[in-house]
């Protein structure tokens, strides 16, 4: 993320990671983790039905959710309620009916002892008549996620979680249902949706500035690329996001991050703190070369820039307010320069919002 020259793929490979959750500490298998993640990698912004027919069957996934224990006589079903309430529809748009018959559709997946792959044994396979949300037939993986796919629903969940990542905590019902529309239209192609969402009204609109959180890796990833400042070594990266509650390839369950005022807690908050403490240390320091990307900007736009609202203190969704006191930019001075701006910037309250 901090070296990327596509940092939109790896900013989606890191929503697919939160979407199709695992956790390395239940899995046990750094080796499973690499290959779901470089799967997300190549995937990020490409296909989400191709995505979704690989995440079934990803070796990680069938270890994490217990789909290679999956068998004909001996359903499994900690996937198949997975796959309906977070993958793809959300709690309420299916029947525990539903949960079993698609279960019995996803049987006889299991994984190599050896290669550690995944591989199709159809002994342990399910085939009989199964009906699923509605549909009737012998349905293994292809029908199920064919079904699924079909659903307007699906296309809607996801257009909402990316809602909620990138514009604000409440979608717009109206928008969500055409955003959701042009994403079926154009085969669950990526791309077409992220381009419709970055251009909507809704993402430029004032009133949906400063109404997000940014996680841990966003907040350090995100002012160590603005700033070109150097990156810590890699142990010392994992912890800053360890301690600000977010451990990449670890969530905390299966319904992953939750993001927003779940990103703020008394210990969260001080590491958030130490962590832009020491970024304004650094950029305190005239020596270094910090902030010199900066420096054909004045002081007021750079504080525009760097902080999501100009004005007022901001709140979140009913949450208490971030900032008490300041209620714009510190009144700065071309003879204050570009380095104070920075400082001052980084250590407002609201330089945690998006």
């Amino acid at each position: 993320m901090l070296a990327t020259q596509a940092p939109l793929g790896e900013r989606m490979a890191l929503f697919w990671h939160n979407h199709f959750t695992t956790q390395l500490r239940v899995i046990g298998s750094p080796q499973l983790m690499l290959r779901q993640h470089l799967l997300f990698r190549a995937q990020a912004l490409g296909n989400y039905a191709d995505l979704l027919r690989s995440v079934i069957t990803d070796p990680a996934m069938l270890a994490y959710l217990n789909g290679r224990n999956n068998r004909k006589g001996r359903p499994n079903e900690n996937f198949a309620r997975e796959l309906l309430e977070l993958f793809t529809l959300g709690e309420g748009h299916y029947t525990e009916a539903d949960i079993k018959a698609a279960a019995r559709a996803l049987s006889g997946w299991t994984l190599d002892p050896v290669s550690g792959t995944a591989r199709f044994a159809i002994p342990r396979h399910d085939d009989g008549e199964k009906r699923f949300l509605g549909h009737a037939g012998h349905w293994g993986l292809d029908g199920i996620v064919a079904i699924l796919l079909q659903t307007p629903r699906t296309a809607e969940w996801l257009v909402e979680k990316l809602w909620r990542e990138l514009i604000s905590p409440e979608p717009d019902p109206v928008e969500v249902k055409r955003l959701a529309a042009l994403f079926r239209d154009a085969g669950y192609e990526v791309c077409p949706l992220l381009r419709a969402l970055l251009l909507s009204d809704a993402f430029w609109a004032p009133a949906n500035r400063g109404t997000l959180i940014k996680s841990p890796i966003e907040l350090i990833v995100g002012t160590l690329r603005r700033l070109g400042l150097p990156a810590p070594p890699g142990p010392q990266l994992v912890a800053l996001g360890r301690q600000m509650g977010q451990d990449l390839f670890d969530p905390p369950d299966v319904k992953g991050w939750r993001g927003q005022n779940a990103w703020i807690d008394a210990n969260t908050l001080l590491a958030r703190e130490r962590f832009v403490n020491r970024i304004s240390r650094d950029l305190a320091d005239e020596s270094a070369q910090a902030g010199s990307a900066w420096a054909e900007l004045d002081a007021a736009t750079l504080t525009r820039l760097l902080w999501p609202v100009d004005t007022g203190p901001a709140h979140l969704g009913g949450g208490p307010s971030l900032s008490d006191a300041k209620q714009g930019p510190p009144a700065t001075t071309e003879a204050a320069g570009v380095r104070e701006a920075l400082i001052a910037a980084l250590l407002d309250p609201r330089y945690q919002l998006k």
